[in-house]
């Protein structure tokens, strides 16, 4: 018997069709060449077959959803025919009396040296089979949602895009609802900034070059979710909006067209360590200290500006202020100091020159982020 389910499981793995297969132990049985009993294993085994086309399916996709859907439609057929199994003479029976029930001989009866009932017994069995598995795991869905999830469990890749804004003419009767997502898709943008940078600060202040491995992904993301968060916010100022609506959307605008700005300079960031990591360029500990230092500083306020964003409260600006004046002051101190190093000749030229660029771009995103803060204000 369970020669017969590993025969059906691998001829059907072969194949690749149930069908096919089926089709061949049912012309088989009806030669005479099967019995019954071997015929209804090889058709179980075949139900184990079958699945290798789902798993062969999901082979180089990312979707999670068809690896789950995929092991919890070969758990189902394994489980079944196991359990099955535990039963088949009893099984067996059952068919029989079924099949006998509905009119058909028997299924040994010759006629013209064919078993011609047989093929009508393996069909009402393998249709059994499948009702009955159907029917005991719809009582263990739960059971079997949690194994597939096992089997599959999420990996998240470091270099996974965060999803593209999705909007629609839901919200096209009620301005504030619809200016609630884009609030909350421009909240996910923000995150997505500060992260990025974060990587990449990291990348540069450890020497490591591993942290610049999903920069590229989340900078195309943020130029796309600018794109479609400045659709939707003309879409909606086309509406009957009032006038803190229509301010609303100005301030979007300029959040959104900033956050994609930051997103640029991140770039430049980590195309200048790419190139830093290939030239072999060190910087000393100075540097690194004071890199560290205004990166911590950028850090700090778009922390600030993602809170704000969420949840608004009256020192917002106050402490907006004195980041940035805390961020100019710092970057004309440490650039002052680097150029006059530069100078007195106190410095290798190259590694001074990538540190000035570094702050550089660091101020800007200071600037771009302080035109977040205005922007969520009302301010200019």
């Amino acid at each position: 018997m369970l020669l017969c389910v590993a025969t059906g499981a691998l001829l059907t793995m072969a194949v690749q069709s149930s069908s096919a297969t089926i089709g061949l132990t049912m012309t088989l049985a009806s030669q005479g060449l099967l019995g019954f009993p071997a015929a209804m294993a090889l058709v179980l085994g075949e139900n184990i077959g079958t699945t290798i086309t789902a798993e062969l399916s999901t082979i180089g996709s990312t979707n999670i959803d068809a690896h789950r859907a995929a092991r919890a439609h070969t758990m189902f057929n394994m489980v079944g025919v196991g359990l099955m199994l535990l039963i088949f003479p009893n099984f067996l029976v059952f068919i029989e009396r079924i099949t006998l029930w509905s009119g058909v001989g028997p299924a040994e009866a010759i006629v013209n040296g064919e078993a011609v009932n047989i093929a009508r017994y393996l069909a009402n069995g393998h249709t059994l089979f499948n009702i009955t598995n159907a029917l005991f795991f719809l009582l263990c869905l739960p059971w079997l949602v949690k194994c597939a999830i096992f089997l599959s469990p999420q990996r998240k890749k470091p270099g996974q895009q965060p999803s593209l804004p999705e909007f629609n003419d839901i919200y096209d009767n009620s301005p504030i609802a619809a200016l609630a997502q884009v609030r909350s898709e421009i909240l996910k943008m923000a995150q997505t900034a500060r992260t990025t940078l974060q990587d990449i600060a990291a990348s540069i202040n450890n020497h490591d070059i591993d942290k610049l491995g999903s920069w590229k992904i989340q900078e195309e993301y943020l130029d796309q979710a600018r794109k479609e968060i400045t659709t939707y916010l003309t879409h909606i100022y086309q509406m009957e909006i009032n006038e803190d609506a229509a301010k609303e959307i100005h301030s979007f605008f300029r959040m959104a067209n900033n956050i994609e700005k930051i997103g640029d300079s991140v770039e430049d960031l980590a195309e200048l360590a790419e190139r830093m990591f290939e030239t072999k360029v060190a910087f000393s500990e100075e540097s690194v200290y004071d890199l560290r230092t205004m990166s911590a500083r950028i850090d700090s306020f778009l922390d600030l500006i993602v809170e704000e964003i969420q949840y608004p409260k009256e020192s917002f600006m106050e402490e907006a202020y004195k980041i940035e004046n805390g961020i100019n002051v710092l970057y004309n101190k440490m650039r002052f100091h680097k150029i006059q190093r530069l100078q007195e000749m106190d410095c290798s030229i190259e590694p001074g020159l990538w540190y000035i660029d570094i702050m550089t771009y660091l101020e800007r995103i200071g600037g771009y982020c302080f035109n977040i803060a205005q922007a969520l204000t009302g301010k200019k």
